[in-house]
């Protein structure tokens, strides 16, 4: 649901208001909560609603109208919006458990969503939730490495996930996301949690004990639900961050990509079966080829939304087909393609918001935040998050406000994740850094430190944290100095 669909209000009553002296303040700060100049109406979603311990129902609210009474309402303890791997997995974590809870999904499965390649670190994941045996059983692409083209195709780098450190098993999975994300949301069902698809947030309501919800299912129909907690996973929706202002897109990494499913794209360039296929471009873009079931090819174009010239494609596949046929690898990979979906454009889609968790809230997944999609960590990330969400919940068996040291807790493993990967999302944009990678060898400790967070390790040791600092120190100096040959970078 788009941020455009929501009206927001926040109101006090006057009593209340003067109690706590709003009329000589624009905001005064309630532990970590916002409160609104009384009597006033906003619209817009730079204002926070009012939450915290001092209100009771009614007194703060997110939507277009009160809530009737007469709607028809249900209780759960947690509440969990979205149904993508971070809602799944933070449903069937609480559901294993035995806790209630209760997932709205605003479509109905299965539905198309890019972001197909997996890492190997989430069958961690996937064991943890129950969800491997299903994941086996599936018949997705196997993945064990990802293999990189330079922008002139005359250097190729192949990341072997075996060499990863850490990494019980180096397979991860090319999965077509409609059929890989029902297949975990029906685990999350199976485990417990009680879902319920095409169910569309048209209000969100914080109280002094919990958080009030209200939908609208597939019959138009409304109903209230009301929950202790609420795990906002509804992807780049981002339901909570988007109203309350939180949301801040990432500024040196401000793209644009355009992408579809192609048949008949040629293989064979180096790369083992299954792998990723990265070509760069010498105006720091890159485009990805994902094999996919079927003979079917994920193809996407990645590039620098300030860089985008005069003629840029959209959506139309001629214009798509000449852009990226600027490069001679990727012109021959795609010579005798099919487009077999609808070409499709995002852009922004790197960003996280100022805080990640209040005291009846977290973030999960994409409405938290989400980067650059190059070391295809989207997945990864948005599963590890929603467990940890589902973790913060399940250490606290209260019915009052999440402690302030759980939520702290729970930001720090967010924010240290979103550093780790961005930080190689933004080197991989640097000419710099492309040389040192290209370059063949790299000291073995090293190599493995870097596959290791390719692989999606998001906890690394000390001793990799101090071989990663050392590989970012080698890029730092070939920018001054040539350490290693500096790649040729044709235009396109």
């Amino acid at each position: 649901m788009a941020c455009q669909e929501f009206r927001f209000g926040c109101k006090l009553a006057p009593t209340e208001s003067a109690a706590v002296g709003l009329e000589q303040d624009r905001s005064l700060r309630v532990g970590d909560q916002q409160l609104l100049k009384a009597g006033k109406e906003w619209i817009g979603s730079e204002q926070f609603p009012l939450a915290g311990e001092r209100f009771g129902w009614g007194q703060g609210y997110i939507g277009a109208v009160k809530p009737a009474s007469a709607e028809p309402s249900q209780s759960t303890e947690i509440l969990i919006l979205g149904g993508g791997p971070a809602g799944s997995a933070a449903a069937t974590i609480l559901a294993q458990a035995g806790r209630p809870v209760q997932l709205l999904e605003r479509e109905r499965f299965p539905r198309f969503h890019i972001g197909e390649s997996l890492l190997p670190h989430s069958r961690t994941l996937f064991r943890k939730l129950g969800f491997d045996p299903q994941v086996e059983a599936a018949g997705f692409t196997p993945k064990f490495g990802a293999t990189f083209f330079s922008a002139c195709g005359q250097h190729v780098r192949r990341i072997d996930f075996a060499h990863a450190e850490g990494l019980p098993c180096p397979e991860a999975f090319q999965v077509p996301r409609d059929r890989f994300d029902q297949l975990l949301l029906e685990h999350a069902e199976a485990k417990g949690a009680r879902v319920f698809q095409g169910w569309r947030v048209l209000e969100i309501e914080f109280g002094r004990e919990g958080v009030q919800v209200r939908a609208q299912g597939p019959g138009e129909e409304s109903r209230i639900l009301r929950a202790r907690f609420l795990i906002d996973a509804s992807g780049r929706s981002g339901l909570v961050s988007r109203t309350l202002g939180l949301r801040k897109r990432d500024p040196k990494l401000q793209k644009v990509a355009l992408f579809g499913h192609f048949r008949k794209v040629k293989s064979g360039w180096g790369e083992k079966p299954g792998d990723i296929r990265i070509v760069t471009r010498s105006d720091s873009g890159w485009l990805w080829f994902i094999p996919l079931p079927d003979d079917c090819t994920s193809v996407g174009l990645v590039i620098d939304r300030d860089r985008i010239p005069a003629g840029f494609p959209g959506q139309d596949e001629a214009a798509f087909r000449q852009w990226i046929g600027q490069s001679k690898i990727v012109a021959e990979m795609m010579a005798s393609a099919e487009r077999m979906t609808p070409l499709r454009v995002e852009a922004d889609f790197s960003y996280r918001p100022e805080r990640y968790a209040g005291e009846r809230w977290l973030l999960a997944g994409d409405a938290g935040s989400f980067l650059d999609p190059v070391f295809s960590s989207g997945v990864h990330l948005a599963l590890a998050s929603g467990m940890d969400a589902a973790e913060v919940l399940l250490q606290h068996r209260g019915t009052g406000a999440l402690p302030r040291r759980a939520l702290r807790e729970f930001e720090r493993l967010q924010i240290q994740r979103y550093r780790l990967f961005r930080r190689f999302v933004l080197g991989f944009d640097r000419p710099e850094f492309r040389d040192l990678f290209f370059h063949q060898p790299v000291p073995e400790g090293i190599y493995r430190a870097v596959v290791s967070i390719l692989a999606g390790q998001d906890r690394p040791s000390p001793s990799l944290r101090w071989r990663l600092q050392l590989f970012f120190t080698l890029v730092a100096l070939q920018r001054r100095f040539t350490l290693v040959p500096r790649l040729h970078h044709p235009a396109g």
